[in-house]
């Protein structure tokens, strides 16, 4: 089984930004230089397609991204 993986102080942040100021839908973590740290790689509004092409192709990443969707209601 792998070891967990903490969050820096940086990741912490760009997480409260994400949940408490919703001005970015969008937060990617990567792997720090020190084992089993996660940091912060994106910030931003990113639509799908974007997120998308921001993602390395050989290299894990945490995304955390809200998506925006209407209900049958329109709320």
């Amino acid at each position: 089984m792998s070891n967990p993986a903490g969050l820096s102080e940086d990741s912490l942040a760009a997480l409260h930004h994400l949940r408490e100021k919703r001005e970015i839908n969008t937060v990617t973590l990567r792997y720090a230089d020190a084992p089993g740290v996660l940091v912060p790689e994106v910030e931003g509004n990113l639509t799908h397609d974007e997120l998308v092409q921001a993602l390395p192709a050989d290299e894990p990443r945490l995304v955390v991204h809200e998506l925006a969707f209407a209900s049958p209601d329109g709320t």
